[in-house]
């Protein structure tokens, strides 16, 4: 099984827990690093305000639910495995099989988790693909930028509403899709912001036959803005350059 990287917008499934929260966390003591696990242990560790790290993003938050229609074998969280990537996740089952349906069956997936960029960068774009598909899957993920889901909401990217310090509905979206196209990739607008949910939707459509794929990988690229200097810094630095001035003009007297 091949493994596709795309450099571009981010990935994966998302989460309807309050954002502002993540926001004004201090963090206490060191923040262990995100490892290979089940989504079930990371909905155990950090489905919540608990935090863990890939690269430069703190995740938590983590939360999943899934559908079907012509009982299809849906997986769950213990089935569904995560593998840290860059800034993002790598989504594959635990059993090493692919997610698939059978010929009239539909089933439907969503996987959240909430990020902050720490200490100061901001995301600059993030990127999504698929591996290999086959049949009518699509995958579906939208960003809220500095704000959170709102739960049940029925409009918007991915069939949301996202909503942040100002009521701002500011999301970006990808999609993948077989066989439409196997990747995307989203560039933000910097200084976008330091954080936000992911929501992530996974549909296998058996209408027209099997379907499914075997991984999808959410990957992001953070970028790291230097801090302005502050004005008493720079009023320093210039009444050093001031006086080197001055000792040389009266060295040349």
């Amino acid at each position: 099984m091949s493994l596709r990287r795309f450099t571009g917008p981010a990935t994966l499934l998302a989460l309807l827990t309050c954002l502002p929260a993540l926001h004004a966390a201090t963090l206490v003591g060191e923040v262990s690093p995100c490892g290979p696990a089940t989504l079930a242990i990371y909905q155990q560790n950090f489905g919540g305000q608990n935090q863990c790290s890939v690269g430069l993003l703190l995740m938590s938050g983590f939360s999943f639910a899934s559908s079907g229609f012509g009982s299809p074998t849906l997986d769950t969280a213990a089935d569904i495995f995560l593998t840290p990537a860059t800034n993002g996740f790598s989504i594959s089952q635990t059993n090493g099989k692919p997610f698939a349906v059978a010929q009239g069956q539909i089933a439907l997936y969503t996987i959240g988790f909430n990020f902050f960029i720490d200490p100061t960068p901001i995301l600059g774009d993030a990127g999504l693909s698929m591996d290999p598909p086959f049949g009518d899957a699509t995958v579906t993920q939208a960003y809220c930028n500095d704000g959170t889901f709102i739960p049940g909401s029925s409009s918007g990217a991915a069939g949301v509403l996202c909503t942040n310090g100002s009521n701002i509905f500011a999301p970006q979206t990808l999609r993948v899709h077989n066989p439409d196209k196997l990747d995307d990739s989203i560039v933000f607008n910097p200084p976008a912001f330091v954080g936000g949910s992911v929501l992530t939707t996974i549909i296998l459509n058996g209408s027209a036959g099997p379907a499914g794929f075997d991984q999808v990988t959410g990957t992001s690229t953070v970028l790291i803005i230097p801090d302005a200097p502050e004005p008493g810094t720079m009023l320093l630095a210039f009444g050093g350059l001031l006086t080197a001035g001055v000792w040389r003009k009266y060295k040349r007297v």
